[in-house]
């Protein structure tokens, strides 16, 4: 199967605007680069990486 990529966007703050970007550094550690809910809380494990969505 080939996928194809429609848009990246993140929340930079709990109930900001979501906002589309172009490019973006994904970790499995803390999800997309910018994003609040990737941010790291010291002595936790983050618990949301990534979401991805799919058409069928």
């Amino acid at each position: 199967m080939i996928g194809r990529l429609l848009g990246i966007a993140r929340r930079p703050r709990k109930l900001a605007a979501m906002e589309t970007i172009d490019r973006v550094a994904v970790t499995c550690a803390s999800g997309v680069a910018g994003d609040h809910k990737g941010r790291v809380i010291p002595g936790r494990q983050p618990t949301r990486q990534v979401t991805v969505l799919a058409l069928a």
